[in-house]
């Protein structure tokens, strides 16, 4: 026999939590919604890893990299100590002796420690100095270029070109202060060194790098 419940037994029954369904619907809105949450939290982070870097690069960008209060951590500081020099003028090199390369156009002489007339870099201050040389003669002679210093010779190269001979080598060493460098070339048949006012093409570059 079935029992019917009374308004009153209705009333004092316990009530029963009974789960909302859930549609299917609902389900994937959920979903997407939390999905929507994650790749905002990702977007956060990489937005303001995108603006760290943007800053730093705005940093390095307004940095004046020639300014000697710049450092460059695991480099070479740059110094002040550097000239560049050239050959404005066809120049007579004779033939079968050494003879010292006077570069006769000064581009840039930081300290004035370039002399014209003898050829000579004087070496304001101990430390390492790189020189970068290139010889254009004006015939095929064969010739022999040498960076040299009073104590020793840094480095030397020789050769023959089809047309114009072109030598270029470079090389660094441990100076003195008061040491000079200067290039040596010693040429088999008579040439030139080749020299024009506006293109170094017969050039020396020397700087201080520590």
């Amino acid at each position: 026999m079935v029992k019917r419940l009374s308004s009153t037994d209705q009333n004092d029954s316990p009530l029963v939590n009974v789960p909302t369904p859930v549609s299917s619907g609902d389900a994937v809105n959920k979903s997407y919604a939390d999905t929507k949450a994650a790749a905002s939290s990702v977007s956060n982070v990489d937005n303001t890893s995108n603006a760290t870097e943007r800053a730093a690069t705005a940093t390095l960008t307004n940095k004046d990299l020639s300014s000697s209060t710049n450092t460059f951590p695991d480099r070479f500081t740059p110094s002040n100590e550097s000239a560049s020099v050239f050959m404005g003028a066809d120049t007579s090199t004779g033939s079968g002796s050494y003879v010292v390369v006077k570069f006769d156009t000064v581009s840039s002489d930081i300290g004035s420690n370039y002399d014209t007339s003898t050829g000579e870099y004087t070496c304001p201050a101990d430390g390492f100095y790189l020189v970068t040389v290139g010889v254009l003669f004006t015939t095929t002679t064969r010739a022999v270029v040498a960076i040299e210093s009073d104590a020793k010779q840094i480095a030397r190269a020789s050769g023959r070109g089809n047309e114009n001979t072109n030598i270029n080598l470079s090389g660094g060493a441990y100076l003195s202060s008061g040491d000079t460098i200067f290039i040596k070339s010693y040429r088999y048949s008579t040439s030139a060194f080749f020299g024009n006012a506006t293109q170094p093409y017969t050039n020396m570059s020397i700087i201080k790098l520590a």
